[in-house]
């Protein structure tokens, strides 16, 4: 299991490097931030690179954005996917080879007094 902040993930090599990383260091699990993912044409864009499950909350095109990401081999079933709408939050409850899990992904303001 590992996190990232990848300061985005729309540009096709910065994507192809970032999923190359992973794929690497073997890492099962990750939780990203910072995607610029906005929608569902940019997710699509990530899933023909990226073989496993794949869950967001969108960003701006230039800020925010998390993800969680899960390699192909691992047998999940999400039971719950809750995401705010401001691409800082992302919960999923799930199962991994039938063990009960709940994933949080926070990316939190960098201004005090927006936390």
């Amino acid at each position: 299991i590992a996190t990232l902040n990848v300061n985005g993930l729309r540009d096709n090599t910065k994507r192809e490097h970032f999923i190359n990383y992973i794929l690497a260091k073997d890492i099962d699990i990750c939780f990203i931030q910072e995607t610029h993912i906005t929608n569902l044409n940019d997710v699509n864009k990530f899933k023909k690179s990226w073989e496993g499950k794949c869950y967001f909350s969108f960003g701006g095109h230039h800020s925010r954005g998390v993800g969680i990401i899960f390699r192909k081999h691992l047998d999940i079933k999400i039971t719950k996917y809750k995401y705010d709408n401001n691409g800082r939050i992302l919960s999923l409850e799930l199962y991994i080879n039938n063990e009960k899990y709940k994933l949080i992904n926070i990316y939190a303001p960098n201004r005090e007094s927006d936390r």
